[in-house]
């Protein structure tokens, strides 16, 4: 049996997804190569234009989302981790345990002497764009 594409060096430098929304179809998608030196490089295409182009280099962390960090994708903005917090409930050094989470934000850090969370960062990457209803499928 031949080797597929995706088996190959070049399709192993490669990922691509494609966002969709409801009865629209295709709203965008995103483009990744990953370098030899460790390098991604990525394009976001919005609306099948070429909205947003970025880089991330380094080691040790997730470079994709950081390299996509600065995209607007159909209004959402994507972040790199930790990069947006929502500010604590006034008088309080913690979010309640039973608060429910903000849109598009996920708790972290539970401190449970204070008996809540430490934390509370916007959603990062692709990710976001499923909290607020749009599907996120990598198809390379």
């Amino acid at each position: 049996m031949a080797k597929q594409v995706r088996e190959t060096k070049a399709g192993k430098s490669i990922s691509a997804w494609v966002i969709l929304k409801g009865r629209k179809g295709v709203v965008a998608e995103v483009h990744a190569h990953y370098s030899d030196a460790g390098i991604v490089t990525v394009d976001v295409w919005d609306q099948y234009a070429l909205a947003y182009q970025g880089k991330a280099g380094g080691s040790g962390y997730d470079k994709i989302t950081a390299a996509m960090s600065g995209a607007v994708i159909q209004g959402i903005k994507i972040t790199d981790h930790c990069a947006v917090q929502k500010k604590k409930p006034k008088g309080r050094k913690t979010f309640p345990h039973a608060m429910k989470e903000p849109k598009g934000f996920r708790f972290a850090n539970y401190n449970s002497e204070e008996r809540g969370w430490g934390n509370c960062y916007r959603i990062s990457g692709l990710e976001i764009l499923e909290a607020y209803g749009f599907r996120v499928h990598r198809v390379l």
